[in-house]
């Protein structure tokens, strides 16, 4: 569990310094609200929105949360490099709700 928790938080750390990038030379990226950044800019809270915009449909993994960081920080270091990015389609809740 430990292995996990230790990847979780370098996956974190990692969507931190690419929120950060794409901040700076986009302030305004649709992405960037897909988290809060804290005050101190060491932690990060998710919009629930995140699930349905970054994890594929009908996503079964254990751990969801860090599924949907790995597609954010590919979608953000995409977009800050000025390179296409692709979120997975909506969940159907999100497209019928």
């Amino acid at each position: 569990m430990d292995h996990i928790r230790e990847q979780h938080a370098a996956i974190v750390q990692e969507v931190i310094k690419a929120y950060k990038t794409l901040r700076r030379k986009m302030p305004n990226h649709g992405l960037l609200n897909l988290v809060t950044l804290s005050e101190d800019e060491q932690r990060i809270s998710l919009s629930p929105e995140i699930y349905n915009r970054c994890l594929p449909n009908g996503y079964s993994g254990q751990y969801p949360a860090t599924g949907a960081l790995v597609n954010y920080y590919h979608a953000l270091d995409n977009a800050a490099d000025g390179r296409s990015y692709r979120l997975p389609p909506p969940s159907p809740l999100e497209t019928t709700g």
